[in-house]
This record gives C-alpha cells, structure tokens and sequence, in this order.
C-alpha cells in the first residue's frame, strides 16, 4: 500500500472512529509524544462560530490566498488536522486542561476510546 494511500484510509478510519465516539457518548483518546489527549473532537467549518472556529477559519483563509481554491494543497491543509474542544493533555501525574486544541493527524500515534467521566 502506497504511502498516500495508507494516509487516505487512516483518515477515513479516524473519521468512523470519531462518529462512532460521538454516537455512543464516548471520549476519544488520543496517544502522542507529547502525551495522551483526552477530549471531544469538534468539525469546524466556513458555517462554524465563535473565537476558535474564526481562528481555524482565518488560517485556511491564509493558505487558500497563498494557493488556489483547487490546488491539492488546500485539501491537505483541511485534512492536516484535527480539532478537540474541552480537551486534557496528560503527561504522567500532570493534566493540563485546554478549552481547544488542535492535533495534526502526523502527531498521532495511537486512538482509542473512554467512558465520559
């Protein structure tokens, strides 16, 4: 499997992953060198509001001005990452509690599944 093919299923795979957290009423948890994340993913989109979707927005829009709305780059820009809300990083006894985080999916080394505390 080539390597662009092996990214394009690993996507599609955390996307079934997270319906299938969001269905059940389920963390997801997600294992990088920086830590386990624990939190729930949110989808920001051009019709999403307040400071953090503005953010996410205003980035993309500094890229598709740089590159054209077509280019192949954009879908990689919007597919680079995902985005947690009410998010916990933790890092052996420390736990650090974010209101946001973004985690691109290159940092990701491990997903799974809790029970919401």
């Amino acid at each position: 499997m080539t390597t662009e093919r092996l990214k394009i299923y690993s996507i599609r795979y955390l996307v079934d992953f997270i319906q299938k957290a969001n269905l059940q009423n389920r963390r997801i948890n997600i294992l990088t060198a920086a830590g386990l994340i624990e939190g729930k993913v949110i989808i920001v989109n051009e019709y999403s509001e307040g400071d953090f979707p503005d953010f996410i927005n205003g980035m993309l829009g500094v890229y598709e001005k740089d590159y054209d709305i077509d280019d192949p780059f954009m879908d990689d820009q919007r597919n680079a990452f995902i985005t947690m809300e009410n998010a916990t990083l933790i890092q052996g006894p420390t736990k650090t509690r974010l209101k946001f985080m973004i985690i691109y999916l290159d940092e990701i080394i491990g997903v799974s599944l809790s029970e919401k505390e």
